[in-house]
């Protein structure tokens, strides 16, 4: 059964679509990656960027308000106050009530004096430090600076002629700190962090709440840049931008770029059908042709020279190549048909020359019998009689000589009664001999009309028959025994006559040439026989030629019908021509064989219809 075989189109598809799927994969991947590194890298160096600027401002506004406090501690009327009595009590609280610095309002700023106490306040409830840790740094002259996520406070020295008397105490609240550090104006997400954890400021839940903790250097969905304030080392800020953001642009440029792919796709599959279609169709009918050919063996069939222009060299290379097939085929067949008449004509001279050389012993045997000797006695007895015929009764009666002569002549009558008997016998043979010549003379004549093929109704038995009795002496001078078991109402088969003999003739020589070769085997006492049938099946004929021969190897098989292979050291021409004459008669030639030394078989069946 003839193996199914994908069509052009799909195998042209799996080849092309998936190199081209990769090459744009590959395309896009690098595209992509190109594009992500240089968003990527432009969206930190604009981050780095704000991240400085904001920090600066950031820091500036955080130092204006040092400045502001340093500023009201210089005050002298703050400075007087603290010293003078009358004007603590006269100016300062009036001052207080009314005094405002940059920044949210609401803010508790308190004078002290050098233990802590308050002495004037623009609260209600003041306040005292007279337990603080950072009293006595501020009595030392330092400023003081504290910012946590519980708020930010800012203490400065008041000094009076060059020493401290007292201080300026300013508290911003944790929400005024982070009103304090927001800048309205920028757009890019910022925190401000206190020692790298604590959160001050942040425009947004992602980067953290404010009072709570920043989860850390890398927030996944964002891009980020820290950079510390100046002049505020414990303090940093961070810069970030969602990667939905930044990479928006590119999102949408990807998906421009699959969509262009798949509209690549799409146009190179549809190009590629085109194509296939255009090229698939001379191919098509290309391959059917040449399917035609190699299922009738019609070497007439024409593949149209038509389509592209490589399938066109291709079609008249093709048609150029069938016709000298069918040259050499021709030659061939001829060849094959002249091998067989010289094999038929050398058969039966052999044969005729085996029936003549026992003619000539018989004919050698009667020139040199004893008739001439017999009639000279004869003649002798009848001279005798012939002196005593007056007294011929007494002479054979009486007459020792005459009584002697009597009885010679009953001896001589019953040689030559003899004598005539085993020239009967020879001339028996002899016409049997005769017979035979003329049987293979009739039968040779019969399958030697010439070299034109001619196609007529055959029985298949009686060419079985012809070629036993052509190969009768070959097979009996090796003691062979056919067995025959021919189909008598096989129906006639329409194929060339001669032909068909010269192929069973060379199958059934075959089978005794492979019987002569058990020879070379230990185990060689085996019956020798050749086994032929005939059969039919439906419309099928054919026959099969079974022996008990050498046999062969099952993976040999297919070696023994090709041209010029052979165990005989002949051209091995026979098998191959069997099996090229019985496919170009819509019919098949099938060896089989169990093994080396097992004997084998040769079936030929003819398709009819």
């Amino acid at each position: 059964m003839r193996k199914k075989h994908a069509r052009i189109l799909p195998h042209v598809l799996l080849r092309v679509l998936p190199a081209a799927v990769l090459i744009l994969f590959v395309i896009w991947f690098t595209a992509r990656s190109v594009a992500t590194r240089a968003v990527r890298q432009e969206v930190n160096e604009r981050l780095a960027v704000q991240a400085v600027q904001t920090a600066g401002a950031s820091a500036r506004k955080l130092k204006s308000l040092a400045d502001t406090v340093r500023g009201l501690a210089m005050n002298n009327l703050i400075i007087h106050g603290l010293i003078d009595a009358e004007d603590r009590r006269n100016y300062l609280p009036t001052f207080f009530q009314s005094l405002r610095i940059p920044g949210p309002g609401d803010v508790r700023i308190t004078l002290t004096d050098y233990r802590g106490q308050p002495v004037v306040s623009n609260k209600g409830i003041m306040t005292a430090y007279t337990k603080v840790s950072w009293l006595e740094e501020v009595m030392n002259g330092h400023e003081l600076f504290q910012i946590s996520t519980k708020g930010f406070l800012i203490a400065m020295p008041v000094l009076y002629s060059g020493l401290p008397e007292g201080s300026l105490v300013v508290e911003y609240s944790a929400d005024q700190v982070s009103k304090i550090l927001e800048i309205s104006s920028l757009t890019t997400a910022y925190a401000i962090i206190h020692n790298k954890k604590d959160v001050l400021f942040s425009s947004g839940s992602s980067l953290g709440k404010v009072g709570g903790t920043n989860p850390g250097t890398e927030i996944r969905g964002w891009i980020q840049k820290r950079e510390p304030l100046p002049g505020f080392p414990e303090l940093s800020l961070i810069c970030a931008e969602p990667v939905e953001k930044a990479f928006g642009a590119l999102s949408r440029l990807d998906n421009y770029l699959l969509l262009a792919m798949i509209l690549d796709l799409i146009v190179l599959a549809a190009g590629v059908v085109l194509s296939t279609e255009l090229l698939a169709r001379p191919l098509t009918v290309f391959v059917q042709k040449i399917n035609e050919m190699g299922e009738d063996w019609n070497l007439k069939h024409k593949i149209p020279e038509t389509g592209p222009e490589e399938i066109y060299v291709m079609a008249q290379a093709f048609n150029t190549m069938f016709d000298n097939l069918k040259d050499a085929r021709k030659r061939l067949l001829m060849s094959a048909t002249e091998c067989g008449f010289a094999q038929l004509a050398a058969m039966t001279l052999h044969n005729i020359s085996n029936a003549v050389t026992p003619m000539k012993i018989q004919i050698e045997s009667m020139k040199t019998g004893n008739s001439d000797q017999i009639s000279d006695y004869l003649d002798k007895c009848y001279l005798e009689i012939n002196e005593h015929i007056p007294e011929l009764s007494e002479y054979v009666t009486e007459d020792p000589r005459g009584k002697e002569v009597f009885a010679y002549m009953g001896t001589l009558i019953s040689s030559l009664k003899e004598q005539g008997n085993q020239k009967d016998i020879i001339t028996g043979k002899l016409s049997k001999s005769v017979d035979y010549i003329s049987e293979i003379l009739t039968a040779q004549q019969a399958y030697a009309s010439g070299r034109q093929e001619i196609k007529e109704e055959v029985d298949l038995n009686s060419v079985v028959e012809d070629a036993i009795r052509m190969q009768t002496d070959a097979l009996e001078k090796r003691e062979i025994v056919i067995k025959k078991n021919l189909d008598s109402e096989l129906p006639k088969l329409v194929i060339d006559k001669n032909r068909l003999m010269q192929v069973m003739i060379n199958l059934i020589k075959n089978s005794y040439e492979a019987i002569d070769d058990l020879k070379n085997l230990k185990d060689n006492d085996r019956e020798k026989k050749i086994i032929i049938k005939s059969f039919s099946s439906g419309n099928n004929i054919g026959f099969e030629i079974t022996d008990s021969g050498i046999g062969i190897e099952p993976e040999e098989i297919e070696t023994i019908f090709e041209f010029g292979k052979s165990g005989k050291g002949s051209s091995g021409f026979g098998l191959h021509y069997c099996k090229m004459f019985v496919e170009a008669n819509k019919g098949e030639l099938k060896f089989t064989s169990p093994g080396k030394g097992k004997g084998g078989s040769v079936a030929v069946v003819f398709f009819k219809g």
